[in-house]
């Protein structure tokens, strides 16, 4: 009797050795990119999956056929705008017709005194872009952003660097 019952434990043990190495197998793939690296480069959004919507530039044909379906649906209805709008979900339609295609926007280049009320603004407030952009009519936090970005925060860095030992001197 004793020796069935080791023999049942046993089997069980090398059934539960087996058992274990095939569910090794069977790691999901978001956890074994190792092997599976096309897994890093799937989009993990659902919206993604289902209509394929990768990040990508609008091109001009997008930004017409954008305006159209506004100036017809209106802003209230995106869901509906992006199911005509191929490989875009409605909020890429919302926030390319807020920040870019709007004719609220105003896309005219920059002038020498947006650009210092910028820095002085950033000064003052830092990266709050939304409220900068209460500075700027016409112009969107993004659009502030970007100006920022584009123009080299890093200028501004080192100004208020030298403004800070020029400051620091003036103390001794």
């Amino acid at each position: 009797m004793e020796e069935n019952q080791l023999s049942n434990s046993l089997n069980h043990n090398q059934t539960s050795i087996v058992n274990d190495e095939v569910n090794n197998n069977h790691i999901p793939h978001a956890m074994n990119t190792e092997f599976f690296p096309e897994m890093l480069r799937m989009p993990t959004d659902i919206y993604s999956e289902k209509k394929g919507a990768l990040r990508q530039k609008f091109i001009q044909d997008e930004d017409e056929k954008l305006r159209e379906l506004v100036k017809h649906y209106g802003t209230n209805d995106w869901k509906n705008i992006a199911s005509m709008m191929q490989n875009r979900s409605p909020r890429q339609c919302r926030e390319r017709w807020k920040n870019y295609l709007s004719p609220d926007v105003s896309n005219q280049p920059w002038t020498d005194e947006e650009d210092r009320l910028l820095d002085e603004k950033f000064k003052e407030l830092g990266k709050q872009w939304s409220k900068i952009a209460k500075f700027f009519p016409g112009r969107t936090d993004i659009n502030i952003k970007n100006r920022w970005v584009s123009r080299g925060s890093k200028r501004y860095q080192a100004t208020h660097e030298t403004e800070k030992m020029e400051a620091n001197i003036e103390s001794i």
